[in-house]
């Protein structure tokens, strides 16, 4: 099978609108993983994609090249930037600095969204983990029929199911791109705005029956919705952003139980 790699990725359907912006001769680097960088010092490894708004970096020119480098060091994969949020455009220092290292360097779009990008990077990385066991296994007895599949019953529908077949990284770095800033401000304030949210949107939004649910008062309930909505930078009647929420609440259930 074809291993997922820069030039491939960036053909497919969710990031071709991304750009290329520098670092060329490495399209063909293999991509592992993908995660948010959210420190100018990350952990990183061979085969990591890290995406960012380049707010770690956005007013220190050493750190950006820094960064590079040692993104090369530890063989990544590439960079992709989202501009126009904290950096107008991708620094020219960075694209020198990235064509000399041969490090893929990407432009990504205003209107895309981050958490997204790791959703369907995640489930393209699962698809090719579990093409190549097939492939492993076929190779061992190629004479031998594929074992039957298990019917499917009714608890696989459950998100919580689904998403435990999706590696830790991915959904620590989907929770961090969405709920994270949220049960970070219940932590330091001694709220509970992450409840709130989950009780509201399993409600269907319905301000009485949620009120009802989390004892407060209706006026109470509005003005936590819209501090959570400042918190977060989203508009809770989007249907979109509803669904990447409720995404991010079943997997913060999921790493809470880990």
């Amino acid at each position: 099978m074809m291993k997922l790699t820069i030039a491939k990725a960036l053909e497919m359907n969710f990031f071709n609108r991304c750009i290329l912006v520098a670092g060329k001769r490495g399209i063909y680097r293999p991509i592992h993983s993908v995660g948010i960088l959210d420190n100018p010092n990350p952990a990183a490894s061979p085969g990591d994609l890290l995406l960012t708004t380049g707010y770690v970096f956005k007013d220190d020119l050493q750190t950006q090249t820094h960064l590079l480098r040692e993104l090369a060091k530890h063989h990544c994969a590439g960079l992709a930037i989202k501009v126009k949020r904290f950096l107008p455009h991708i620094p020219k220092a960075m694209i020198d600095e990235a064509n000399r290292l041969n490090l893929p360097l990407i432009e990504i779009p205003y209107d895309v969204v981050l958490s997204d990008l790791l959703l369907k990077f995640g489930k393209e990385i699962i698809e090719q983990q579990k093409q190549i066991e097939q492939e492993s296994h076929q190779r061992m007895d190629n004479s031998s029929e594929n074992p039957a599949q298990p019917e499917a019953s009714s608890h696989f529908l459950e998100p919580e199911i689904l998403l435990q077949h999706i590696p830790e990284e991915i959904l620590q770095s989907y929770y961090q791109a969405t709920l994270e800033p949220l049960q970070r401000y219940d932590y330091e304030k001694g709220t509970d705005l992450l409840h709130t949210l989950d009780v509201y949107l399993a409600t269907g939004k319905r301000i009485g029956e949620a009120a009802h649910q989390l004892y407060v008062h209706r006026n109470t309930l509005k003005f936590r919705i819209a501090r959570i909505e400042e918190l977060l930078g989203m508009d809770l009647q989007d249907p979109k952003v509803v669904f990447r929420l409720q995404l991010g609440l079943h997997i913060t259930r999921i790493l809470q139980q880990s």
